[in-house]
């Protein structure tokens, strides 16, 4: 009899053991059938307009809501999602106005953990960085940016914290308050959508006020360092705001200027036959000299000065981003004279 009760025993805890192992490989894939499948989603809140994919994080929930509900996330997760607030553990109410949701901060830990396993993956990174760039870029970028808009500026972040939080207090919260954010930071003239903005700043504000903001922007950060990965840098070197090198912008506008051209070229050369895949060879060979031999020319006034590395090499980007818009005005003329 006692060695049988060992044997159940130890069963048991391989049981144990394995059972978090399994759950959290469900939920890893149950996240990676979402992002494999984000254009075949619908819209799950007929009340509103179907702005996706160019929308903000409601409609996007929205979207993810056909494979995904928040009950079938509240099941995987093992913990409430929200420790505070309108919704319950099986309905989210998001007609409140003057309330809103304290997310539990083992929660969000828990799901970018989850969204960390589920991307950690060179060949599903891969396999979903098309999706990435039609259906999550925009919204991933716009909340970037206004987060670290907001956080290189504690007083106005502090000043909007706490008159949101007093107007939540009292119950006094205008209708449309968000919309006093639609042109934070100008970002709407830069050509970022202007209601995406107002909700992305509302969104973080909560979260500073609910303690889990830190938790969120590591999971954005993540996210845009597997997919997006030289943006990160570039808004760092477009907004004055940030202490960046002169020299690291320089290169990186080169970088991706190159990947920029490098893609374009090799997606012409897909399009022509052998005898013209050796002509165009040939150009880009004789653009890649004409290219060195001006930014030498280029940089004549800049020589011997601080500058002069760095102005050689905005030129180059410069020559760079001149022969992809001659390339891809080639390739316009091609595809339109074949069609003629």
């Amino acid at each position: 009899m006692k060695p049988l009760l060992i044997k159940l025993n130890l069963i048991f805890l391989v049981i144990l053991c394995f059972s978090h192992t399994l759950a959290t490989a469900s939920t890893t894939n149950e996240i990676k059938y979402v992002l494999r499948n984000l254009d075949q989603t619908q819209n799950q809140c007929p009340e509103l307009f179907d702005a996706f994919p160019e929308g903000g994080m409601r409609i996007f929930y929205c979207h993810v809501k056909t494979f995904l509900s928040y009950k079938r996330l509240q099941k995987l997760a093992h913990k409430p999602i929200f420790i505070k607030g309108p919704h319950s553990k099986t309905l989210l109410n998001l007609k409140n106005k003057n309330e809103f949701g304290y997310y539990n901060k083992a929660f969000v830990t828990w799901l970018r953990n989850e969204f960390i396993s589920a991307i950690k993956s060179a060949q599903f990174k891969k396999s979903t960085q098309t999706v990435y760039h039609q259906y999550i870029q925009s919204l991933a970028r716009t909340y970037y940016l206004v987060h670290e808009l907001l956080i290189i500026d504690p007083g106005y972040l502090q000043q909007e914290l706490e008159h949101y939080f007093k107007l939540i207090e009292i119950n006094s919260l205008p209708e449309y308050y968000v919309n006093r954010y639609y042109e934070f930071a100008d970002l709407f003239d830069q050509g970022f959508n202007g209601d995406v903005v107002k909700t992305a700043v509302l969104f973080w504000i909560r979260r500073v006020i609910d303690g889990t903001e830190a938790e969120f922007f590591i999971g954005l950060e993540t996210l845009l360092k597997a997919y997006d990965t030289h943006f990160i840098d570039q808004v760092h070197c477009e907004h004055p705001e940030f202490t960046t090198e002169p020299m690291e912008c320089a290169q990186l506008n080169y970088k991706i200027a190159e990947q920029t051209l490098k893609l374009v070229y090799q997606n012409l050369r897909r399009k022509l036959n052998k005898q013209e895949r050796r002509k165009l060879q040939k150009s880009q060979q004789a653009w890649l000299k004409f290219q060195n031999h001006n930014v030498e020319f280029w940089a004549l006034p800049y020589q011997g000065e601080p500058d002069e590395a760095i102005e050689k090499i905005n030129v180059k980007t410069k020559l760079t981003q001149l022969r992809t818009k001659e390339l891809e005005s080639f390739e316009n003329k091609w595809i339109m004279g074949l069609n003629e």
